[in-house]
């Protein structure tokens, strides 16, 4: 198989994890680990990796409900440097790359 075959091959498993909580009583409703243990024993939910995109509309929604951010907002992509204490975070894009002001829509 040569390493394009194989990437082929690949690309036709999907792999993920899902699980659903009660907002009103924090209560796990579901928990999917995966598509088939018979051939992937790997519990995707309980992995250690980010959760990548589907984290966006808790962040979003909390900006626009805690700091009356629009959806229309514009949204400078700088690098920046946020402090706390003796705890230093400096945020980057991929590839420390600039780009214009973006909406919330647009991101």
């Amino acid at each position: 198989m040569s390493p394009l075959d194989s990437l082929r091959y690949h690309r036709m498993h999907l792999q993920l994890g899902s699980l659903g909580v009660d907002p009103t009583n924090g209560h796990i409703k579901f928990w999917v680990g995966g598509t088939g243990h018979k051939y992937f024993q790997v519990d995707h939910v309980n992995v250690d990796r980010q959760v990548g995109s589907t984290f966006k509309p808790f962040v979003y929604a909390t900006a626009i409900a805690e700091f009356g951010i629009s959806p229309c907002t514009q949204v400078h992509d700088i690098a920046q440097t946020i402090g706390v204490n003796d705890w230093f975070w400096f945020r980057l894009n991929l590839g420390h790359l600039k780009t214009q002001a973006d909406t919330l829509v647009d991101t």
